[in-house]
Parts: C-alpha cells; sequence; structure tokens
C-alpha cells in the first residue's frame, strides 16, 4: 500500500472514530465513552497525530462543547470524500444533500475488513481536481451569501454584483455548473441567494467538510 493510500485510511479511521464519539457524547454516559476510549482499536489512535481535532479526541469523557458535537457530526461528509477518494463510493451527493450514513457504515466495514489484505488506489487527479473546482465554487459562493447578508462590499474596483457575475460566468463557461436562468448555483430546487438561513447553514457545513477532504486528497 502506498504511503498516500496509507494516510487517507488512517484519516478516515481517526474521523469514523471521532464521529462515533460524537454520538457518544451526545447521547451515552461517561462509563459507554470510557468502554469505548479503551477499546484496543480506539486505543491504538491515542497517539495519531491530527492538528484539527486531536485536541478534542483527547478530552475526558462528557466534556466536548456544542462546537465539538458540530464538528464530530459533521465530520461524516469528510469522510465520505475521502471514501469517493479511494473508490469505495461511487459518487458524491450533491452538495444540499449529506452523504448517507448507513452507506458511510457499510463501506467503513468494509474497509476495515480488507485495510491489510488488499491496496486501495486514489482516483486520477482530473477527477479529483474537477471536484476541487466545484468545491471550491460552492465554499466561494458561501462567502458571498455572507457578504450579502451583513452587506459588505468585496475590495475595490469590484461591486458585488460584479465580482458576482465574474466568477458565475466564468464558472458556467468552464462548465463547473450548468448556466441557468438565475445566474446562480443551484441548490435545494432553487438559486442559492433565495436559501433561508438554516438551509444555507447545513449546506456551508457540507461544502466545509468537503472541501477540506478534497484538499487533503490533492495535497493543497
Amino acid at each position: 500500500m502506498k504511503d498516500k493510500e496509507k494516510e487517507v485510511i488512517d484519516k478516515i479511521l481517526f474521523y469514523a472514530l471521532l464521529n462515533k464519539r460524537a454520538f457518544l457524547e451526545e447521547r451515552g454516559s461517561e462509563s459507554e465513552i470510557e468502554e469505548f476510549l479503551n477499546s484496543p482499536f480506539v486505543y491504538s489512535f491515542r497517539e495519531f497525530k491530527d492538528e484539527e481535532f486531536g485536541e478534542i479526541f483527547s478530552l475526558p469523557p462528557l466534556k466536548w462543547n456544542t462546537d465539538d458535537l458540530k464538528k464530530g457530526f459533521w465530520i461524516s461528509e469528510r469522510i465520505g470524500v475521502l471514501l469517493w477518494g479511494i473508490k469505495l463510493i461511487d459518487v458524491v451527493p450533491p452538495f444540499d444533500t449529506p452523504f448517507d450514513l448507513n452507506l458511510i457504515d457499510e463501506k467503513l466495514s468494509h474497509l476495515m475488513s480488507r485495510k491489510t489484505s488488499e491496496s486501495f488506489s486514489i482516483r486520477n487527479r482530473r477527477e479529483l481536481v474537477k471536484f476541487f473546482e466545484l468545491a471550491d465554487l460552492f465554499e466561494w459562493r458561501s462567502g458571498m451569501y455572507i457578504m450579502k447578508k451583513e452587506n459588505v462590499s468585496p475590495p475595490p474596483p469590484y461591486t458585488y454584483e460584479s465580482m458576482f457575475n465574474m466568477i458565475m460566468d466564468k464558472a458556467f463557461k468552464t462548465g463547473i455548473v450548468e448556466r441557468n436562468e438565475w445566474g446562480d448555483i443551484i441548490v435545494m430546487g432553487k438559486p442559492f441567494a433565495e436559501l433561508t438561513e438554516k438551509e444555507f447553514f447545513n449546506v456551508a457545513a457540507i461544502v466545509k467538510e468537503r472541501k477540506k477532504a478534497i484538499e487533503f486528497l490533492l495535497e493543497v
């Protein structure tokens, strides 16, 4: 197994443990979390180096705050993209649709059963770059949504409208997304601009985690 593939698999397994810990922190007892943390497989990740999540993973039982729980739950989106990256998932859902958690569990079980006996290969760079471009566009669009809501203007010489139209026109011309009558990214069957705050929060959370995953796969 090549170094990068092993690195990706280790990340997937660590994130899966983080996700499991989140559910236990929300619904489990202190003794259940202790049992989980002291199980041989979980214990083997005690020294796993992860700058982003290592600190919260090492916290004592029932010490996660609300923000920690959100991170632990939404990490499933990062897991899904990494599983797609090593070809265990065929298709990434649209950015307004979370991964099916049952599918992720199924693929994690498959990964665990194969990790020491078969090699995995990462998708070709063209596929990864194509997904990165889409995720990057959604991340930019999320930022523009916030700018509009907070009445923040981009730096001169751009106006909100000129910057928006310039980036979207480029995205349409390069085929990252399909051109439409609204001139906007379509999510949940409507233009991105028409998302409610709750809808936007969910989409933005999905976008953030998927962008992090594809950046890791591309090492950018």
